[in-house]
């Protein structure tokens, strides 16, 4: 049931994204748009569904998160769905407008972007098994503060991971407003983390010693 439902979410995650993607270009014939959508919605979907065996509580939690969200959590969710669709579709509209795309070579940093942004958020999944896809303490799993893997370098490796992938699914498509929708991302990213921050400070004392130890929250040696 629990890989049921997750192939289902990533075939309706995929359709959604190609409908807006595509929908927004006005054709089907953007090769450039397809690496975006195999690359960011393809492999992501695939990705869950190795969490289902990898570590079926978390792709559970994932699929669905559990009650004591904050309402603040809530409003930033939509504020960061509804972003990443309109994302999807001015890079599409820039296709249909007959918008110079960014040159082709850029395509090569923006392919490493988008398979180390994937690699990175799927090694902090299994690395971190309260990884919940909101702002919550999962006291029915006894949630825990996490050291290992990338958390052992930055606080936040999940939301990094989603900024490569944006800024390399942005390099693909050849989309400049893709790339200038990046500072909103990362504003919404902030504010979450504060958020996030509070509630595990609040609830689990030896946050602190973990955020003395670990510096940076999103970016080494920059914040």
């Amino acid at each position: 049931m629990l890989l049921l439902s997750a192939v289902t979410a990533g075939v309706v995650r995929i359709m959604l994204s190609a409908g807006l993607l595509f929908g927004a270009a006005g054709t089907l014939n953007w090769p450039r748009g397809w690496l975006v959508l195999f690359f960011l919605s393809g492999l992501s979907a695939l990705g869950q569904i190795m969490l289902c065996h990898d570590s079926p509580a978390l792709a559970a939690e994932r699929l669905q998160p559990g009650c004591g969200r904050p309402r603040g959590d809530r409003v930033l969710g939509v504020l960061l769905a509804a972003l990443f669709n309109l994302w999807f579709v001015a890079m599409g509209a820039e296709m249909r407008l007959g918008l110079p795309p960014l040159a082709d070579w850029l395509m090569v940093p923006g392919l490493g972007l988008a398979l180390a942004g994937q690699a990175l958020s799927y090694a902090a999944q299994r690395a971190n098994a309260f990884a919940s896809s909101a702002v919550r303490i999962q006291r029915e799993r006894r949630h825990r503060v996490v050291m290992a893997g990338p958390y052992g370098v930055i606080r936040h490796p999940m939301y990094a991971a989603n900024l490569m992938l944006l800024a390399g699914g942005a390099l693909l498509a050849g989309a400049a407003g893709g790339l200038m929708a990046l500072p909103l991302f990362f504003a919404l990213f902030a504010i979450r983390i504060r958020l996030e921050e509070q509630v595990l400070r609040a609830a689990l004392p030896c946050y602190f010693a973990y955020a003395a130890r670990v510096r940076a929250r999103l970016i080494p040696l920059l914040w």
